[in-house]
């Protein structure tokens, strides 16, 4: 007994002296960090077709901004790399290989945040990336002095969006473009506002939600997670589908335009009764989740 009591005893001492240590050595690194600036580069949106940003642990920040050129601002600390060729803007930044700077590093209050400026003069597509990191694309005002260009109160007509993380969340507002497309494995997706011709979202395990979206096609998919729909516009199809997660909320369609197919093996289901052949088609279905949607007419 007293040999066990003296073994735990000489681990948590052992354990203070490390985390004394790697204490006194991230306070010095952090003030490192604090005192780094923050690099603001441009390019001719006339030039470019294409930005792929590719962020691992970074988070990603799109807003929309005023003149001609396409912004980007990051934390100048060597990890990132930025190139323009045939129309493409490429971002990406390291993956840092592991140690205990990188366990550590959030204990460091880091900005680690590229921030993306688009002009209303770019049309073209956007695909970005990341592991942890979260996404966010909105007309919102980005923090004073991030953009040497004001902030613009709208967003510009983008050709198409994909947005891709591992564990990270994605949340986009306020846009219309041709095609929106968000697929995250852990991370809840968040759309409020976006009119698209296809608006496609899934997650395996986070929730889904929709707020008056407005496309063509509407495909909300999640494998555990909730389904949350208000307001949804669909233009001729909408898909909704969860394996565990329940589906809620409401669809902007009058029920006699409505051809609605709605089905749970295990859960309650209500919804609308539809019409045969109407214009409009909405499906639901889950495994055990639950399923109640209304019709609010548009």
């Amino acid at each position: 007994m007293n040999r066990t009591l003296l073994i735990i005893a000489i681990s948590l001492v052992a354990v203070g002296v490390i985390v004394g240590a790697v204490g006194l050595w991230m306070f010095p690194r952090g003030a490192a960090l604090s005192e780094r600036e923050r690099v603001r580069v441009e390019f001719g949106a006339a030039d470019i077709q294409t930005i792929d940003a590719g962020c691992s642990w970074a988070n990603v920040e799109v807003r929309a901004i005023e003149g001609d050129a396409i912004a980007l601002s990051y934390m100048d600390g060597g990890e990132w790399t930025v190139e323009e060729e045939n129309g493409a803007l490429t971002i990406r930044v390291r993956t840092l290989s592991w140690s205990l700077w990188t366990l550590f590093r959030p204990l460091a209050h880091e900005d680690t945040t590229l921030w993306i400026g688009i002009p209303a003069s770019f049309s073209g597509d956007m695909r970005i990336g990341t592991a942890s990191g979260n996404v966010a694309i909105a007309a919102d005002a980005a923090p004073e002095g991030e953009f040497d260009a004001a902030t613009a109160s709208s967003f510009p007509a983008l050709n198409g969006v994909e947005v891709t993380t591992a564990s990270g969340g994605i949340r986009a507002r306020d846009l219309s473009l041709a095609n929106f497309s968000a697929t995250s494995a852990s991370g809840n997706i968040r759309l409020e506002g976006v009119r698209a011709g296809q608006a496609h979202a899934s997650s395996v395990s986070g929730t889904v939600a929709l707020t008056a979206v407005e496309a063509d096609s509407v495909r909300a998919k999640s494998v555990s997670g909730d389904i949350s729909l208000d307001a949804v516009a669909p233009g001729s199809a909408l898909e909704a589908g969860s394996t565990s997660g329940s589906i809620r909320g409401s669809v902007a369609a009058r029920e006699a335009d409505a051809a609605i197919s709605a089905s749970s093996v295990s859960g309650n289901v209500r919804v609308p009764r539809g019409a045969d052949g109407g214009k409009v088609t909405l499906k639901f279905k889950t495994v055990s989740g639950n399923i109640d949607v209304s019709l609010l007419e548009p």
